[in-house]
């Protein structure tokens, strides 16, 4: 049996789980906000919230998702990804024969040569998180997070419009109040 917080956090990749299979559609994007939604603001009261979005948003990526359990690279998974004949890179994602498949590169291959494989063959578990990450990069580029800039300008306009003002978005983090933080987390 398992409870509420811990079926979404398997859900969103937070926390493997402990037996049996989590299947998502590639292109889902699941998030939530977890009753003690400020973690990922605690780590960083010392910022103002302006530098917190720019430096967790850098690049259109999510440095809180790539952080989690099940797309955190280890230093096995890295070693892994050197040893000759396994997938090292993951260059593309595409539907061929009605299966979801990605083009790879492995180690040991010719310059330039890549070979599309279907997913329920990339079952290695650094595999898996690299198909993740690619998954997040391509969901980010749709939805247009990675050319969005992160200029001061953007981002006072986007706190601004969860009720944070411009001075507010230029103090620590530390000197919000429960509200204010609860805004920054949403948005």
């Amino acid at each position: 049996l398992v409870g509420k917080t811990t079926l979404l956090k398997n859900m969103v990749g937070e926390l493997e789980p402990s037996a049996g299979n989590i299947w998502k559609h590639h292109n889902l994007r699941v998030s939530y906000i977890a009753q003690h939604s400020m973690h990922h603001l605690e780590a960083n009261l010392e910022m103002a919230p302006k530098e917190y979005i720019q430096r967790r948003f850098f690049l259109g990526r999510d440095k809180e998702l790539a952080s989690m359990a099940t797309m955190e690279m280890s230093e096995e998974d890295n070693a892994q990804r050197k040893v000759r004949g396994n997938v090292c890179e993951i260059l593309g994602r595409a539907v061929k024969g009605g299966s979801l498949c990605y083009e790879v590169k492995k180690i040991g291959d010719r310059p330039g040569v890549t070979r599309w494989e279907p997913q329920q063959f990339l079952k290695a578990p650094y595999v898996v998180k690299m198909t993740r990450h690619y998954d997040e990069m391509i969901k980010a580029s749709q939805s247009g997070l990675d050319i969005r800039p992160l200029t001061s300008v953007e981002v006072y306009a986007h706190l601004s419009d969860f009720g944070i003002s411009m001075e507010l978005a230029d103090s620590k983090i530390k000197r919000m109040s429960g509200g204010q933080k609860s805004r920054l987390g949403l948005g």
